[in-house]
C-alpha cells in the first residue's frame, strides 16, 4: 500500500460526498503496516467521541501515534484514551506477539503496528445511536469498502459493528465479530480469549 494514493483516494472521497469535517483514519503508521506480512491487524469501529478533533486536526491516526509514543498520554493527548484503546492495546500485541501483558503502557507503542477506521467519518458525540451510525453506513459506505480493499487487513475486528458493514468485509482476511472494545461486561483478557477462540473455528 502507498500512502500517498490512500490519503489521495480518501480525500478523493470525502470531497465527493461533501463532508468537509471529516475524521481520517487507517493505518496509525504505513511503514509499520506494510512489513506485517499475514498479521495485519484492522478493527473496524462506531465512531470517535468527538474529544479530540481539534487538537489532532481530524485525524485519529495522529491521536493514536501520539497515545503510543508521548510519554503520559493520559495527561498530554486524552485522559480517557485507555477506555477503548486500552483493550484495542493489549489485543493487538497479543495477536501480533502471541504473548498477552496486562499493562497497556509497557505495550502501547503497537498502536503504530495497526489500523483502525470508523463506519461514521463526522465528529462524534458522547453518546451512541444506532440511526445516526445507519446513516453513516449508508452515507460512508464507498469509503469503507475502498479503504479495507486498500488496505488489505489479514484479521479484521469488528466491534460491534458486523450489522452496519456486512457487506463491505466479504472476502476480505479473518472477519472476527467482537463487543465493542469500550464493553465492561469481560475483562481484556477474557475478550481475547474469546476472540482467539473465534478464530481458531476459522481454523486460521
Amino acid at each position: 500500500m502507498n500512502t500517498s494514493d490512500y490519503e489521495d483516494k480518501l480525500k478523493e472521497l470525502y470531497r465527493k460526498y461533501e463532508c468537509p469535517n471529516y475524521i481520517l483514519d487507517g493505518p496509525v503508521t504505513e511503514d509499520y503496516w506494510s512489513v506485517y506480512d499475514n498479521k495485519k491487524v484492522l478493527w473496524v469501529l462506531r465512531e470517535t467521541n468527538g474529544s479530540f478533533e481539534e487538537n489532532f486536526h481530524n485525524d485519529l491516526r495522529k491521536l493514536l501515534l501520539a497515545c503510543a509514543d508521548n510519554p503520559n498520554p493520559n495527561e498530554s493527548v486524552y485522559n480517557r484514551w485507555k477506555a477503548t484503546y486500552g483493550l484495542v492495546v493489549k489485543v493487538s500485541y497479543a495477536l501480533l506477539n502471541n504473548e498477552w501483558i496486562e499493562n497497556v503502557d509497557n505495550i502501547r507503542s503497537v498502536l503504530k503496528k495497526i489500523a483502525v477506521i470508523n463506519i461514521d467519518k463526522r465528529p462524534g458525540g458522547n453518546r451512541f445511536s444506532r440511526k445516526k451510525l445507519k446513516e453513516a453506513q449508508e452515507k460512508f459506505g464507498d469509503i469503507i469498502d475502498t479503504q479495507i480493499d486498500l488496505l488489505k487487513p489479514d484479521i479484521i475486528i469488528l466491534g460491534n459493528t458486523f450489522n452496519y458493514i456486512s457487506d463491505y468485509i466479504k472476502r476480505r482476511g479473518t472477519i472476527i465479530d467482537m463487543p465493542h472494545p469500550g464493553q465492561i461486561r469481560i475483562t481484556h483478557k477474557k475478550y481475547y480469549e474469546e476472540l482467539l477462540a473465534k478464530k481458531q473455528k476459522l481454523k486460521i
